[in-house]
């Protein structure tokens, strides 16, 4: 799934959401009007609910959720690679996902 945001920082956002076995991928792109930059997010996310209690757009939302608010809240740089062990507890930014069609 696609995302748009935005950030203070960074202006206009995409992140590109998807189950990559049994950990969920995001890829975080940013200053796309002047030199396209990638971070990118490998997620465990532990503690999950009943897979009939969350849709799997929920889920890859959540998943969004927990990396759009580790790349607002850390400085990054392009190129870079993070890889988590989430829990339900873990922080998810509280800001507007604008789900982009046709990902």
């Amino acid at each position: 799934m696609r995302f748009k945001f935005e950030t203070r920082r960074h202006g206009r956002c995409l992140a590109e959401t998807e189950h990559d076995d049994d950990a969920i991928r995001v890829e975080i792109w940013y200053d796309q009007n002047t030199d396209p930059k990638k971070v990118e997010y490998l997620l465990h996310i532990t503690d999950l609910p009943l897979p009939k209690q969350i849709t799997e757009a929920g889920a890859l939302q959540d998943a969004t959720r927990i990396a759009v608010n580790h790349f607002y809240a850390t400085k990054t740089k392009d190129g870079d690679e993070f890889e988590m062990h989430c829990s339900r507890i873990t922080a998810r930014w509280p800001g507007t996902l604008y789900n982009k069609l046709g990902g």
